[in-house]
């Protein structure tokens, strides 16, 4: 069952979240670097089954960011495929 937010519970991948503590651009100061940290390892993951609820709300939270095509640590969430590449991916060429 999905919470409000339309995200089920998860395990909290501690180790991944220090690692990326470790990693961040020193640039950024200590709370912006945790906050990071803690939006990517709090998230949906590659792979995870979602109902069409949690993807509209998923989609919709990730259009009032303020940088929706980068993650906090400058991964690409939106990709943009042309024409032709998408004619690949479907062996259309």
């Amino acid at each position: 069952m999905a919470t409000p937010l339309g995200y089920g519970a998860r395990a909290f991948d501690l180790a991944g979240f220090l690692d990326d503590l470790s990693q961040d651009p020193k640039q950024r100061d200590v709370r912006e670097r945790v906050w990071a940290s803690l939006a990517c390892h709090s998230v949906t993951v590659a792979g995870e089954r979602l109902e069409l609820e949690e993807m509209t709300t998923l989609v919709r939270r990730l259009q009032e960011c303020e940088n929706p095509m980068h993650c906090p640590h400058g991964r690409p969430t939106i990709v943009r495929l042309g024409p032709g590449e998408i004619a690949r991916l479907f062996k259309r060429v």
